[in-house]
């Protein structure tokens, strides 16, 4: 082990739910334009309530404090130093044998349309790589878009890279803050896009409503029973009918959201009944069934292919996985544990190859899953060397 050189991939969603941290070994493969990818450890860790707080603040705000917006930034490059610092202790791994850490950063705004094309991720790199003593490559998306692509999802290349070479055909579906889905068939070109939301609507409404950070096993929603009329309503959004390549996010589907479509479910009502007196687990059963139903339909497209394999937070959610199984009974459904991909690790891990990409500039986005008009090298990278200037 000692000999390796290995990369770190860091995480963090839309859902706020952590960080993930994966210490990655890639290899080159002789004579082989593949690599072998084997997670060596990984972890983690929940963000602080002050920090996840000002990233929301941030998130939904249209006028944001530039000085929120600052300190924010550095206190989650301090966060991630020290959850990557924590785990190269507790594993005996040396920082030198680190070559690059794959920080994705927090998305703040991802806007991949209209005139001006961004996405906005924030942490301080610069300082994450003096923190640590590693060099760090972020800011994956906006080479992705300067070539006009959406940069995202970025998911499903690491997908290829890591199922495609062996798979006869699989899907992959992604429960993170929103799903995804990444379509692998031997001699075709990938396809991935965001299906819609999955753990950010169902956790910001538990959290709201149970004081909990996210409804483990589904077990609340459970309780409820899903409002048809509102199901119909939330489906009817018009991002679910746009065809890929297509991404979203938070942006879109958050709380304003979700309260406007509770309003016209309301005044469509014959009952005309107050918000409040609809039960809120009802609620949350009716936002698992749209995670679920827009995913499958989006699946089903896909008729040659029928396994499927899960990832994400959402493969932790009993009720969640057990309903997808009820809308795709001719599909045989496994988290990606089965095969030996730690399924909490997968997306910090997809950084770790981006990295390590970034390095070997190794172009590494998919214009069939971003509509990207070329295959680019991305990420920006920061050097923890401190260099003197004569």
């Amino acid at each position: 082990m000692n000999n390796k050189t290995y990369f770190i991939g860091l995480m963090s969603g839309t859902s706020l739910d952590g960080i993930d941290v994966a210490i990655v070994d890639i290899q080159s493969v002789q004579n082989s334009k593949h690599h072998s990818i084997a997670l060596i450890a990984s972890q983690s860790v929940v963000l602080p309530d002050n920090i996840k707080s000002q990233l929301i603040h941030l998130s939904f705000e249209q006028n944001v404090n530039m000085q929120t917006l600052g300190e924010t930034g550095v206190q989650l490059a301090q966060l991630f130093a020290q959850s990557i610092n924590a785990l190269l202790a507790a594993q005996g791994i040396d920082k030198s044998q680190i070559m690059a850490i794959g920080s994705h950063g927090l998305t703040i705004r991802h806007q991949p349309y209209g005139a001006f094309p961004f996405s906005l991720q924030i942490t301080d790199p610069s300082l994450l790589a003096q923190l640590t003593g590693i060099d760090v490559v972020s800011d994956f998306r906006n080479m992705d878009i300067a070539v006009g692509g959406q940069g995202a999802p970025l998911v499903p290349a690491f997908h290829q890279a890591l199922l495609g070479e062996t798979s006869q055909g699989c899907i992959v579906l992604n429960l993170g803050g929103i799903a995804n889905i990444t379509v692998l068939n031997p001699g075709a070109d990938v396809i991935g896009y965001d299906t819609g939301p999955a753990n950010t609507l169902l956790d910001v409404w538990c959290e709201k409503h149970t004081h909990k950070a996210y409804d483990k096993n589904g077990i609340w929603a459970s309780t409820g029973r899903v409002i048809p009329e509102l199901l119909t309503l939330m489906l009817a959004e018009p991002y679910f009918a746009e065809v890929y390549p297509k991404s979203t996010g938070k942006e879109l589907f958050n709380l304003d959201w979700l309260f406007n479509k509770i309003d016209e479910y309301q005044t469509i009502s014959s009952t005309k009944l107050n918000k409040k007196l609809i039960p809120p687990e009802d609620i949350q059963r009716t936002l698992l069934e749209l995670t679920v139903v827009s995913a499958a339909l989006q699946i089903k497209q896909f008729t040659h292919t029928h396994t499927l394999f899960v990832c994400g937070g959402g493969v932790h959610n009993q009720c969640l996985v057990e309903q997808l199984q009820q809308q795709l009974p001719a599909h045989q459904i496994k988290a990606t544990d089965e095969v030996g991909i730690n399924s909490d690790a997968l997306e910090a891990m997809a950084f770790a190859w981006l990295a390590y990409c970034r390095v070997h500039l190794i172009s590494a986005n998919s214009p069939s899953v971003t509509g990207a008009k070329s295959k680019v090298v991305m990420g920006s990278w920061y050097s923890a060397k401190s260099e003197k200037v004569s």
